[in-house]
């Protein structure tokens, strides 16, 4: 599954929101978008293979994993909205910034000016 087909859904977004802000265990994550374990573990699975997220080993327990972004994976991501977006007017919307290692950083429409962003409906997360 490539980059586009595991952000179509949007649990798998809002993991990829979660994990901008720092690595989580899989139950953090479950827990925090109100899934079972189990449903958790099958999105994390597509995130792995499409190369989104990178899994850890935490050296003093090898039976827990952290889960942290790849954020080099989400460059295809930019790419294209950035080719997609230049000529769209920002006028009092709120944007988010260029993919950053941290995740996402939210900026007004007057922040933007002569810079390229990646649009989102309500917050920092994926243009939809």
């Amino acid at each position: 599954m490539d980059v586009f087909e595991a952000l179509a859904d949007p649990t798998r977004r809002r993991v990829v929101q979660l994990l901008g802000t720092r690595p989580h265990r899989a139950g953090e994550l479950a827990d925090a978008t109100g899934m079972s374990q189990p449903a958790m573990s099958r999105h994390l699975k597509i995130l792995l293979t499409s190369g989104i997220v990178k899994d850890d080993r935490v050296p003093e327990d090898a039976r827990v994993r952290l889960f942290r972004l790849e954020p080099e994976s989400l460059v295809a991501v930019q790419a294209f909205l950035d080719a997609h977006l230049k000529h769209t007017e920002v006028s009092g919307a709120t944007v988010v910034s260029p993919i950053t290692e941290h995740g996402f950083r939210s900026y007004t429409a007057a922040d933007c000016e002569g810079r390229h962003w990646v649009f989102a409906q309500s917050g920092p997360r994926l243009g939809r």
